[in-house]
């Protein structure tokens, strides 16, 4: 791995981030009818639920990858930094499926690609060192951009230079050390290329 303070490698979280919001805020409904408490994530309290919610999730989830919307300029992004040398990964909590059928909708490249399925779900740091380790990038010469709190706990957790939050409207609960926000890819864009 290389130390030295150049920005070497971006991981990108998927739902929310790579994606557009989901407008229609299934998830949201999801938790309400399985009475999941909103701050929690799905995936563990799914073993404490009948077999029908894991299901139920399963749709759901694939549906969101399906029919999905790209936010504007991700491709841009990711273009500009493949041709600078730097690496990218996506690092998500949802499945391997769901994951590729995103980046086989919107032709999508990454250097490497951690889900689920692959390891520990963030919050938990594994998912992202598991990436820089694989793409031999020191945690000081990555950004994750995301846009939970999940993202950035990880994000901090693994020593990550910084956290790029992508949140509208922003919750002041997003707030924290190493914690950029940002409104859109293409502020993104400019903030992440000026440092190359």
């Amino acid at each position: 791995m290389t130390s030295d303070n150049k920005l070497q490698a971006v991981l990108f979280d998927m739902d929310g981030t790579l994606l557009e919001p989901d407008e229609h805020d299934h998830l949201k409904t999801f938790k309400l009818r399985w009475a999941i408490p909103e701050d929690q994530l799905v995936v563990p309290n799914l073993s404490k639920l009948p077999s029908d919610a894991y299901a139920d999730f399963m749709t759901l989830e694939a549906g969101l990858a399906r029919y999905g919307e790209l936010r504007p300029h991700v491709t841009e992004l990711l273009h500009a930094l493949q041709a600078r040398g730097v690496k990218t990964a996506l690092v998500t909590n949802n499945s391997r499926v769901s994951a590729n059928t995103v980046m086989h909708k919107f032709n999508l490249r990454f250097n490497a690609v951690l889900t689920r399925d692959d390891t520990v779900m963030k919050p938990d740091p594994a998912m992202l060192l598991q990436a820089l380790e694989q793409l031999r990038v020191a945690p000081t010469n990555a950004v994750m951009i995301g846009d939970t709190r999940a993202d950035s706990s990880a994000a901090i957790a693994a020593q990550v230079r910084h956290c790029y939050l992508i949140a509208e409207p922003w919750n002041v609960a997003l707030e924290g050390q190493g914690v950029i926000r940002v409104t859109n890819f293409a502020a993104l864009n400019s903030k992440l290329l000026e440092r190359l």
